[in-house]
């Protein structure tokens, strides 16, 4: 710890940013028998603690830290596939043709759920007319009209990690996953692909995407399908952070 909030004198702020909390109104009995229960329980790389960052939903392949965040690499933040052992059918490259195929054939993992408990995060889409297009992207990045959104390179959950936009009197290259979602609107994850169509003259364009967030270390919605499977908690954390293992270093 001893990393500050913004020069405030606690280390954890109650949003995303840290650890989403709301208050003793939503304390449940469940979660505080499972905090007791793992009291004084670290997650260690080495000798290190490592940060054991999370995301809402994967979308089907969890990402590399650098991909995402100006990061080094870390052995126990890469991307995984979220499923069983021998179960994987997320495509390696995750090129746009791959991506497209795996998100049509919409195979199982652990956070898209089951049955009738399908997670709606799990695939995605999204329309926008020319119109909308134009505003959102102008609003950070002058480009004038959207004539063109050339996905660049992918990373190993089939995130961009970049996106060229060719305006009408500009063009950008927007690095990185969170300026990409951003850059659009607000998207829940920068793991889509990119359609356009005209009719008479209009231009319309469909993202067809998976997952909600981020996507480095756990998958939270993965990790309860993972628990439903028959991991315990020592068995989903090792899955999703490598080469770690949970240790206890105080009573």
């Amino acid at each position: 710890l001893g990393m500050k909030q913004n020069g405030q004198p606690y280390d954890i702020c109650s949003d995303q940013n840290c650890q989403v909390y709301t208050g003793l109104k939503l304390q449940a009995a469940s979660t505080t028998t499972g905090v007791m229960a793992t009291r004084g329980e670290v997650i260690k790389h080495g000798v290190k603690i490592i940060e054991a960052v999370y995301a809402d939903t994967c979308g089907g392949h969890t990402e590399n830290v650098e991909n995402v965040w100006s990061s080094p690499p870390n052995p126990s933040l890469v991307g995984v596939p979220d499923c069983k052992e021998g179960a994987n059918t997320f495509p390696s490259p995750a090129t746009d043709a791959a991506i497209r195929k795996w998100l049509t054939d919409n195979p199982p993992n652990f956070c898209r759920g089951e049955g009738t408990q399908i997670n709606p995060k799990a695939r995605w889409t999204v329309e926008l007319t020319q119109a909308e297009l134009d505003a959102k992207i102008n609003k950070q990045h002058a480009v004038g009209t959207v004539k063109e959104l050339i996905p660049g390179d992918r990373g190993v959950s089939g995130r961009l990690k970049s996106l060229k936009v060719v305006g009408s009197t500009a063009t950008v290259i927007i690095q990185k996953e969170l300026p990409i979602r951003r850059a659009l609107g607000g998207f829940r994850s920068a793991l889509f692909v990119i359609d356009t169509k005209e009719d008479g003259g209009k231009v319309s364009w469909t993202f067809r995407g998976s997952g909600n967030g981020h996507g480095v270390g756990m998958c939270q919605v993965g990790a309860r399908w993972a628990a439903r499977a028959g991991y315990d908690y020592k068995k989903i954390l090792r899955h999703y952070f490598r080469s770690t293992e949970v240790v206890k270093i105080y009573e």
